[in-house]
């Protein structure tokens, strides 16, 4: 139909619509690619079949199409990179090679978009191919690269693309002066208090790891530092302090206490997330542990003697799986019963934050040590159960 069109009137694919939107811009948005064989780049006779798409056709028509903007200053290339539509894309590279440094009026790059918006696929192939090296470290108006809005998004797999791709820059500030570690620093949990495989954690130690610098947050933490300083020995004269301070001493009392509230609400917090958190842990491990006292005092029933003499234990004894086996079921009991007193001390409000942050650690690594010793245990008593038929 795209064809039958434009060979009656080639100047239809230079109208806009209200949107001021081109013929490209909606066949990019709209058309599905389902059924064009696309997925796989090396395919044999890709160009073959993309000469037959909608966009080619339009292209021939009308090549100054891939450089028109919408009312959201958009380009067709924009508007693939926000669709995932990886046909439309080769094509416009194809075609018009310029586009890939094309900017929206945010000057944000097709990378940008497709990073801000989760797009999987074509930043992987962004990061993929060398064409797009111009503009793999490119920012936009607000000073931001790509990296920076993957840290911003915390989703893995686009900042894994990234992070990938060898020509990634990752100490570029802002106009804010935020490297991609200052923005993976704020978007870390508040509290102390975190699990460590979030996304956040995630990034900000991949960051780290790889040699990423901070850019704004030490010169922040150091004013901090300073300000806690200055509110500790205003602490002081508040409590010598009598009514015929000034106001601006008054004031900075005030401030002083803001402070100590908003340091106190985060702790509460962090507290409750940690209350919350144990009570979950707590009851795994207590599964782990009442199913491992069990396990110890009825053996499988391989185990025991096939003939008259209850109780007798037969040849299963002192053979290697019946001796790891009991090793495995006594760690497990071990581990999740240590980790069982760990959570109760992590539980108590009584007990120092820091402390039960502590408790809480521990408890988590011994629950999952338990649990690969219970791992190995159910396997040997399958064994054990099995082995003579």
């Amino acid at each position: 139909m795209v064809e039958m069109l434009l060979d009656w009137n080639k100047d239809l694919s230079k109208d806009k619509d209200k949107n001021g939107s081109t013929p490209l811009h909606t066949l990019v948005s709209a058309q599905s690619e389902d059924n064009l064989r696309i997925y796989c780049l090396d395919f044999p006779n890709m160009w073959h079949g993309l000469e037959k798409h909608a966009t080619w056709r339009i292209l021939d028509a009308n090549p100054h199409a891939a450089y028109e903007k919408d009312k959201n200053g958009l380009l067709p290339v924009h508007i693939a990179a926000l669709m995932d539509r990886m046909a439309a894309i080769l094509i416009l590279l194809k075609r018009c090679r310029g586009c890939v440094a094309l900017r929206d009026k945010q000057g944000r790059s097709l990378l940008h978009i497709a990073v801000r918006n989760k797009v999987h696929r074509i930043v992987k192939y962004a990061c993929q191919e060398p064409v797009f090296a111009p503009v793999v470290n490119a920012r936009d108006n607000d000073g931001n690269t790509a990296l920076h809005l993957a840290v911003e998004v915390e989703n893995l797999v686009i900042f894994c693309h990234l992070m990938r791709n060898p020509k990634i820059l990752l100490n570029v500030r802002n106009k804010k002066d935020e490297t991609p570690l200052d923005l993976a620093r704020s978007k870390k949990t508040l509290t102390n208090f975190s699990y460590a495989m979030n996304p956040e954690n995630v990034i900000y130690k991949t960051l780290r790891d790889a040699g990423a610098r901070h850019g704004r947050f030490w010169g922040d933490r150091v004013q901090q530092l300073c300000i806690q300083n200055e509110l500790s020995s205003l602490k002081d004269e508040e409590n010598r302090s009598e009514e015929g301070n000034d106001l601006e001493k008054r004031g900075k009392i005030e401030d002083g206490k803001k402070n100590r509230k908003k340091k106190e609400d985060e702790e509460k917090k962090d507290s409750d997330q940690l209350t919350d958190s144990t009570r979950t842990l707590g009851i795994g491990s207590v599964l782990i542990t009442t199913m491992t006292f069990g396990a110890t005092f009825a053996l499988p029933s391989a185990v025991k003697a096939t003939n008259n003499s209850p109780g007798v234990i037969s040849g299963h004894l002192g053979a290697w799986y019946f001796d790891a086996f009991m090793m495995a079921n006594t760690l497990t009991f071990i581990c999740s019963s240590v980790a069982t007193l760990c959570l109760m001390f992590s539980g108590m409000s009584m007990v120092k934050l820091q402390i039960r942050r502590m408790y809480f650690q521990v408890s988590v690594f011994l629950t999952s040590s338990s649990l690969t010793s219970l791992t190995v245990a159910f396997a040997l008593g399958l064994h054990m159960v099995l082995a003579s038929i």
